[in-house]
């Protein structure tokens, strides 16, 4: 794992905070419907792909998503929808990928 990528895991039932809030601009929206389903606004494009990892460019970073079974769903300008069994989110920093 890069050390430039944050993520701080959730403590009980608290709120997510995203460390680097920055990556997500006025246009940027994300929706997680429990851990199957994952809508993107915002995204620059797809710059790794495979069953179990999932590489997603946004503007100053890109987000990244780990789990199995991932499909991409839907992709239409600037938005995605990616299922599957979604185990864990990455957020890294400066990181645009390869797009």
């Amino acid at each position: 794992m890069k050390s430039d990528c944050k993520f701080i895991p959730p403590k009980g039932k608290q709120k997510i905070r995203f460390s680097g809030g920055e990556i997500f601009t006025s246009n940027s929206r994300i929706e997680l419907f429990s851990n199957r389903e994952l809508i993107l606004e915002g995204c620059l494009g797809v710059t790794q792909f495979n069953d179990n990892y999932i590489k997603l460019s946004l503007k100053g970073g890109s987000l990244i998503l780990y789990g199995r079974d991932f499909d991409i769903s839907g992709f239409s300008e600037k938005t995605i929808t990616v299922r599957g069994f979604i185990e864990s989110i990455e957020f890294c920093l400066g990181d645009s990928g390869d797009v």
